[in-house]
Formats: C-alpha cells, structure tokens, sequence
C-alpha cells in the first residue's frame, strides 16, 4: 500500500512498521530519512489521484503538484465526462460539502491540515482531455482551504495534454503518447521547488543506475491481488547518489503517472525523461514512481479517481491509497 511506503519515511520510528522500514533499506542502501518532507504530483488521473491522496492523507503530506487534474470528490457525484469537459456542471460548493463530510467520518484526514500545505496547480490553454475551466475547479476548491500565499498556479502556456518539460518530448500543443510535452518549460523544477519552500539547488546531472526497483505487491492488502488493486508487481525509485551515506536525511516525492503512461505502454519514458530525477539528485530528494497495470476495470491503466476498484476509492481505506 502506498501510505505503506510513505510512512515509513514519516514515522520511521514506529516499531510497528519495521518490516517495511527494512524493505525500503534494502532497496535504498543506507537511506534513512527521519521526519522526512513527503510531496505528491500527478498528471491527468494521476493528478486527480493526487488530489485523493492528499485530502486522504494531508496530515503527512507537505505539498502536492496537480498537471491537468479533475476536481476532489468530482466522480463521486458527476460522470467521467462532466468531470473532464463540462465546467459548468461542476459545482465547487458540493465537492466541498463532500470533502467535509468525508473527513467528519473519519474517512480522510482533518482538512485542517491543509491550510499549510503547499499547493501548485498546472493547466495548458490547448488541453482538450481535461480542459483549463476544470482544472480551475480544482483550484476553487483547494483555495476553500489552502492558505492563498501558498497556492501557486500555472495557466498561460499553449499547452495539449501532457506532463511538461524544457527538452523532452512532443510538441507542446500536441496531443500523443507519450503525452510528455515539450514546452520549453521545467515544471518538474518549478513545482518541486514551491514544494519545498523555495529552497532548492538548481538542477543537476541525474545518473540512470541511481533507478531503482520495489516490490508493490508487498504493500497489497490481504484479500486483494495486483489485478483487483490494478498495481503493476514493480514500482521504481529514483534514490540520488548522497542518500546512501549513512545518516544523511533525503526527502521523498511520489510521481503518479497519467493514463496511457504505464511501462507496459511506454516503457521507462516516465520515470527517466519527466524531469524528476535531475532536481532529484541536486537536493537530496528520493523519487517514487509507482506504477498502474491495465485490467478489465481500467483499459487505459489510469489511477482510481472514479471508482473502479470500489465504492471507496477516495478514502484512506481505498487499496491504491490505504
């Protein structure tokens, strides 16, 4: 589970979660990371995940990143199409009310906690998947709140559906796998570094046997198998060179990838060419990707934001977020 993975790096001191303190060692050398920051970001349903994780788990998430993302709770109570082209269907005070009560059941953390988290949100003006009005919902939404001063946004770039960035990719407003588009734009550099306050080092050299692998299955609750849960059995990390001194604390973001952006569809393209692993090395940030599998439920291996793998699907106890 990915909660799992991620707070092992929060509440590394908890006995109870030695097993899987051992798993990330094991993976990660000497790694050891106490209190350490744990960002999120995402693109398209990935992005839309973020946003789930992050109500569900804002107690221990800092920051999150939301490329073309749908709005919270917006599936629950409209249809895909709605939730992804018509705007004006969506009504921001009802997500809101969903959210409140999801967190009065205890079904996702204190929406306290997100007053001061940090928040970037990206939306292309040429996005025809999941159009700028509603990625402007999400922000409606987030603004509820997340403290204003803390939300930084990007909307002015002639941008099609896609993860961003400076070098890499197709034409910034073309729409095709492996839908990273390259807009002249480091959005990986910019997002991480409003995540972590400003603080980062300028981007580095990031070296390809730095990539790492972890088994997902270990984290699959009993009673669900990689199929049911939709996860592929391989997740991979970035783990940049000084976080194998002993002692020395790295932070971790997660990377949720888009539909259509499994390594059965486009191989290690994700996870090597996003821009993550650069800024990575340069400040000490350990990078997770994990990674979906296609199955019946979801043809297009998207991440869970509209129920496929259950009518709780946007809570802690949701098998992709629990």
């Amino acid at each position: 589970k990915l909660s799992n993975i991620l707070s092992v790096v929060v509440y590394i001191r908890d006995m109870g979660r030695m097993n899987m303190i051992a798993l990330i060692i094991t993976v990660c050398a000497h790694f050891v990371a106490l209190e350490a920051k744990v960002t999120i970001s995402g693109l398209s349903a990935g992005a839309a995940f973020t946003i789930q994780y992050h109500l569900a788990h804002s107690e221990s998430v800092s920051g999150a990143a939301v490329i073309a993302g749908n709005p919270y709770y917006c599936a629950a109570v409209n249809s895909i199409h709605v939730c992804s082209q018509v705007p004006d269907s969506i009504d921001v005070s009802s997500l809101v009310s969903g959210a409140k009560n999801e967190a009065s059941k205890g079904n996702i953390d204190s929406l306290d906690y997100l007053n001061s988290t940090r928040l970037y949100l990206f939306s292309g003006l040429k996005d025809t998947v999941v159009t700028q009005p509603v990625v402007m919902k999400s922000y409606e939404f987030y603004q509820t709140f997340v403290a204003q001063e803390n939300i930084e946004t990007e909307f002015n770039y002639q941008a099609e559906h896609g993860f961003i960035t400076a070098t890499y990719g197709n034409a910034c407003d073309q729409l095709a796998s492996p839908f990273i588009n390259n807009c002249g734009y480091h959005s990986a550099k910019y997002f991480m570094n409003h995540l972590y306050g400003k603080t980062l080092n300028a981007p580095g050299t990031w070296y390809p046997d730095r990539i790492m692998t972890l088994n997902q299955t270990e984290f699959i609750p009993s009673g669900d198998n990689p199929a049911t849960a939709s996860l592929q059995d391989t997740a991979y990390l970035y783990v940049p060179s000084q976080c194998d001194i002993t002692g020395h604390t790295c932070d971790v973001h997660v990377a949720f990838h888009g539909c259509s952006q499994t390594i059965d569809d486009i191989g290690d393209v994700f996870y090597t060419h996003a821009g993550y692993n650069n800024v990575a090395e340069a400040n000490n940030i350990i990078v997770l990707y994990p990674q979906i599998i296609k199955s019946a439920n979801n043809k297009n291996g998207c991440w869970d934001w509209w129920g496929y793998t259950g009518s709780n699907y946007i809570t802690k106890e949701a098998v992709q977020i629990a």
